[in-house]
């Protein structure tokens, strides 16, 4: 399914009816100005064990930040990084991209950018690096080429290896949501994340029921040979005899043992060699308790909510390694 840049920025959620919405963060109108104190605020009270909601506070905000703004053409546009992974579909090495970008600046403009570019495009760089980074490409001449639009500065990211793959980006809102240093969960640099394969020296295992805001979920085994990395945003049960129970049901069956719970979950998503599809996004899976199988939520041109059963034992056709937990969270 394709995903426009404006999609991704505000995907709706598959909320119950029953249920009223929970309360988010409003965007301040001055994003530029206050995201950045947000994300500073992200790493104060270090020894205290952030709650389930001021995780989620955290992840929303840190998605938002993730976003820009970019000043393009008089204007402030909002737009989710594009994907960007070394060895994927679209792309050369980060080194040809090093060198494509710094042509294309001032000598003035690539020393302020200079320390990002590596991590930039390796997909591993913090919102702040992109947004420099992606900043500066906008205001050199090369900006001119693109359209003054939200598609425009997508296209401009992807043709220069800017962006975030699902390591990079899982890593960075892992920390973000936690205020914490990589050192206190054992993650080490962000390039060989621990998140690959959490140390159970540090992180139990969840039951993906069980699952809550800030939960690492790794998958393996896709149909590409890939995996891929989540976390958790939230987790709602899904009653009976509701609309979404009956969707999902059709996807999955249905048995006295069922037991449905939708996880939103935030990444950064393969984009199939496109530039307008996939980066980060929050996407929504259904899962059943009673016989582990899991289904895609995705919305059809009506606005429908639809389930599409994973072809393999775990979410998004692949397998489930696990979700993780640090250990020292309940």
């Amino acid at each position: 399914m394709s995903v426009s840049p404006v999609q991704a920025r505000r995907p709706e959620h598959p909320r119950l009816p029953e249920a009223p919405p929970p309360e988010r963060p409003e965007r301040p109108a001055r994003a530029e100005a206050a995201l950045r104190p947000a994300v500073h605020s992200l790493v104060t009270q270090r020894g205290a064990s952030a709650s389930t909601e001021q995780i989620k506070a955290r992840l929303q905000s840190f998605m938002e930040a993730a976003s820009g703004p970019y000043r393009v053409g008089g204007k402030e546009l909002v737009v989710p990084p594009a994907f960007r992974m070394v060895g994927g579909m679209n792309q050369e090495s980060p080194g040809v991209y090093v060198t494509r970008i710094r042509r294309e600046l001032s000598p003035k403009a690539y020393r302020a950018v200079a320390r990002d570019l590596g991590l930039v495009t390796s997909g591993k760089g913090t919102p702040e690096q992109i947004r420099r980074v992606t900043q500066a490409v906008i205001d050199s001449p090369a900006g001119a080429r693109y359209p003054a639009t939200e598609a425009g500065v997508r296209q401009l990211m992807w043709d220069h290896g800017i962006g975030m793959d699902c390591s990079g980006y899982v890593h960075h809102a892992f920390l973000a949501a936690r205020g914490a240093p990589a050192a206190r969960y054992g993650l080490g640099d962000v390039l060989a994340s621990g998140l690959q394969a959490p140390s159970p020296r540090t992180f139990r295992r969840v039951d993906p029921a069980d699952a809550k805001a800030g939960d690492v979920m790794v998958l393996t085994g896709g149909s590409d040979g890939t995996g891929h990395k989540v976390i958790v945003f939230d987790r709602h049960a899904v009653p009976q005899k509701t609309a979404m129970h009956q969707r999902i049901a059709r996807a999955l069956g249905d048995s006295p043992n069922s037991r449905f719970v939708i996880l939103e979950c935030d990444s950064a998503w393969g984009a199939g060699g496109e530039a307008s599809r996939g980066g980060v996004e929050r996407h929504a899976w259904a899962y059943d308790a009673g016989s582990g199988r899991w289904a895609s939520l995705v919305k059809d041109d009506r606005g429908q909510w639809q389930a599409f059963a994973s072809r393999k034992p775990g979410p998004y056709d692949h397998d489930l390694m696990g979700v993780f937990r640090p250990r020292t969270e309940s």
